[in-house]
């Protein structure tokens, strides 16, 4: 593996993008309060130009541009025609990149680094939990945390209302540790509580909020609703999912790790706390407000941290063994093929209509899995799963080992109105799902699956019957034999020629720390933005494998911004799928798409309209800074592109589309068709077309 040499040199000026984590307690003491984790606002500065030779502003400087000139017009944006471009629900950071769309990728490595900090750091989750929801509001995130003070069981039990037991039997110092999680969960409570009485006038209509995002239900967004929906305060709600994860987390609950404890189950007017021992466990019924088991190979065919209407907040904490998280199995008409079983809601034109939070997931409260004990461990779930919110936080939270995430939709880090958060700490691990998955972020939402380290698989599946695609979620671009994904690192809103449109979207993010890993998709994926949504696939090491079919890969669509960046090794990029059309840095209907590849001796195959392609006056950007690169057309129109709406309204005629492929600092490989020539630039202009191609196997690219 080559040594990653690309300058990145950030610069931060005042208000500029800062973690502070405050002071570390040790893990157990629960006596001295902990300064409040913080994440300030994101305020980005222009790079200055970069060195001598630098191949990025020899690129834009052949078509008349800068860094800081390739940008979005203010006009474009506003008459986009398919967005509000100033709908106050839009995420703050897209007016940034669409004035300096180079800073898309300076922005997802600041990002990437604040997120192995926080992954790093002894309370990954609640740190991981400040930082999305910092991003999520574009500020910085309130000081929020209680302090955890020492209080006995007795005291915190009662605070809870529960009903009187004896607890002699457990060990003291397990009573101690658990105390501080009940008292934050008390709290937990009371805020969704709170937060759940401003929609009672529109129960009914909410309640339906979650079909209507998993496309089984039609749903008129009246003001009264819409309202209604921004009425709750999700940071409130998101507030007190920090102080519960920071209780769990200072709890050093590792040290009880096979402890042998009685089974108790013990009524709270929250609802149930259940605790067991070491064995190994089947959990067949029952919701629990809290639930810790020490050890064995259990499973949970309960909710497992799953919060819904009628347990509002909910936290699974399993300590030790290979754990199996399922559901109960009520097979259905449509279960076929590689489809998970149904769950006594049925399919729709074979689509799960199930509903159930599960496995740290929550519709209007909070829902949060820890499995602390490493383990091989397997979840299984069919929608609103695995770290997955609507108007709330779910977080799933796993500290190693190989691990098997298997769902089919708004899954695996996927969010609305809320935080949803998968959180893998090692392993080689595999995930699975169809659709809105393995970091999605909805309307409102960022959802975020952070892999710390792994030889991992991500699959989306890609509907592709050649490949062994099943087709339950059919794309408008490759109807009949494709999925839409919406999927790893993907953010996406509604247009508002869609049920329920406009509607901006959220932020999807996926972070993979370290190993060789294998990604594939269908359309709309692998850091991809749609309809005024953020998506982002942040790689950090390994010789990774990449494929998908349309739109992804740094795809910006429909006054959206998304980047795909690959820090370095040998990486592979659509040799397995048939890729159709737009990958690999696209900006498309004023848009911003940047792909970056930053070190390693890579195959790249491109399809048309791709590797730095701006379509209907978007911007497309493909940056390749270091390696000796075998870089294949599949067909023409790649390494630089610029192509035109049709038809061409006047607004469009006179705004700029521009495509940019830069190679720098390494031997490349060009075959087949497109605008670059091998060791040189080709341009081309026509109106307000603008595409540029340059190779510069001696050069660098700054980006700061």
């Amino acid at each position: 593996m080559r040594t990653r040499t690309l300058v990145l040199g950030l610069l931060w000026l005042s208000g500029s993008l800062v973690a502070c984590y405050g002071a570390i307690q040790p893990e157990y003491d629960t006596s001295t309060e902990r300064a409040p984790v913080c994440v300030s606002a994101t305020s980005l500065t222009l790079a200055p130009r970069g060195a001598s030779h630098d191949a990025l502003d020899e690129a834009l400087s052949r078509i008349g541009l800068n860094r800081e000139s390739f940008a979005l017009s203010a006009s474009a944006v506003a008459q986009n025609g398919l967005m509000p471009s100033t709908d106050p629900r839009r995420l703050a950071d897209l007016d940034t990149f669409g004035r300096a769309p180079v800073m898309t990728a300076e922005w997802g490595t600041a990002l990437a680094s604040m997120i192995d900090q926080a992954a790093a750091s002894t309370h990954p989750v609640s740190d991981l939990l400040s930082l999305a929801q910092a991003r999520r509001k574009g500020a910085a995130a309130s000081p929020a945390c209680t302090a955890n003070r020492s209080v006995e069981l007795g005291t915190a039990l009662d605070a809870a209302g529960a009903v009187p037991r004896d607890w002699s039997a457990v060990p003291s110092d397990l009573q101690r540790a658990i105390a501080p999680i009940v008292l934050s969960l008390v709290r937990a409570s009371d805020v969704v509580a709170r937060e759940r009485a401003k929609g009672s006038a529109y129960w009914s209509e909410l309640l339906a909020v979650s079909a209507w995002l998993l496309g089984t239900h039609r749903l008129s967004l009246s003001p009264e609703l819409s309202n209604a929906l921004e009425s709750f305060d999700v940071d409130a709600i998101a507030d007190a999912a920090r102080e519960v994860t920071l209780a769990v987390e200072t709890a050093n609950l590792g040290r009880f790790r096979g402890a042998q404890t009685p089974h108790m189950e013990v009524a709270t007017k929250y609802g149930a706390l259940v605790l067991s021992g070491p064995s190994s466990d089947t959990y067949a019924k029952g919701h629990p407000w809290l639930s810790i088991d020490t050890g064995g190979d259990d499973v949970y065919r309960t909710s497992a941290g799953g919060a819904d209407l009628n347990q509002s907040v909910s936290v699974a904490i399993d300590l030790g063994g290979d754990d199996t998280y399922a559901y109960e199995v009520m097979p259905a008409e449509g279960d076929t093929g590689h489809r998970l079983p149904s769950d006594g809601h049925g399919r729709v034109a074979g689509r799960t209509l199930s509903r159930s939070p599960r496995q740290g997931a929550a519709i209007l409260g909070i829902g949060m899995s820890f499995d602390l004990g490493g383990g091989q461990d397997t979840r299984s779930s069919l929608a609103l799963s695995q770290g997955a919110a609507v108007l709330g936080v779910g977080v799933t939270y796993d500290d190693g080992g190989d691990d098997v995430y298997e769902a089919e939709i708004f899954s695996q880090g996927a969010s609305a109105w809320g935080v949803g958060l998968l959180i893998d700490a090692g392993g080689n691990d595999r995930y699975f799902a169809y659709k809105q998955a393995q970091g999605f972020g909805g309307v409102r939402g960022v959802g975020g699956l952070i892999d710390v380290s792994g030889r991992d698989h991500y699959a989306a599946d890609s509907g592709v019957r050649s490949l062994g695609g099943d087709t339950i979620y059919s794309s408008a671009q490759l109807p009949g034999d494709s999925n839409e994904s919406f999927a790893q690192g993907c953010g996406a809103g509604r247009r508002d020629d869609e049920p329920g449109g406009p509607l901006p979207g959220g932020l999807g993010l996926l972070r993979d720390g370290a190993g060789d890993d294998v990604y594939s998709a269908s359309v709309f994926a692998q850091g991809c933005g749609f309809a005024m949504g953020m998506g982002a696939l942040l790689d950090a090491s390994g010789d990774d494998s990449y494929d998908a079919l349309y739109y992804a890969q740094g795809a910006g669509v429909h006054l959206s911004a998304a980047t795909l960046i690959d820090a370095g090794s040998d990486d592979r990029y659509n040799a397995r799928f048939p890729a159709t059309a737009a990958l690999l840095g696209v900006g498309h209907d004023v848009s911003v798409g940047v792909f970056a590849d930053l070190d390693g001796n890579d195959i790249v195959i491109a399809p048309a309209l791709s590797a730095g392609a701006g379509i209907a006056n978007g911007l497309g950007l493909m940056l390749v800074a270091r390696g000796s690169d075998d870089l294949r057309a599949a067909s023409g129109g790649a390494w630089g592109v610029a192509a035109a709406a049709s038809p061409l309204t006047p607004w469009r005629a006179n705004e700029k589309t521009i495509g940019v492929f830069v190679h720098a600092s390494g031997a490349a490989t060009y075959l087949g068709e497109g605008p670059l020539e091998l060791g040189g630039t080709s341009t081309h202009r026509d109106g307000s077309l603008a595409a540029i191609g340059v190779d510069r196997p001696l050069a660098q690219i700054v980006l700061r």
